[in-house]
């Protein structure tokens, strides 16, 4: 999982620096985000540029079946403006 959090890291700071501007990204992801791109979001957030929101879950809960504690997994929606 770090090699992958590495990567996407590597992959967003890269799409942040090189993409043309201004851009309006939009995202919905359950995988863990870098720390460094949640301060960036965090940032824009502040300056109403960017918001970042539990969805819901990844799979609808099928009837009858209970979810391990585990298995609560959400996904995450958001959009960053970029000057």
């Amino acid at each position: 999982m770090n090699d992958f959090v590495r990567t996407l890291e590597k992959d967003l700071l890269l799409i942040e620096k090189c993409f043309p501007r201004p851009a309006l990204y939009f995202w919905e992801t359950a995988a863990p985000v870098p720390s460094s791109v949640r301060r960036l979001i965090r940032e824009r957030e502040r300056e109403g540029k960017a918001f970042w929101e539990k969805g819901a879950r990844i799979l609808p809960k099928a009837p009858l079946y209970g979810f391990k504690r585990g298995e609560r997994r959400y996904v995450r929606r958001g959009a960053i403006l970029l000057n």
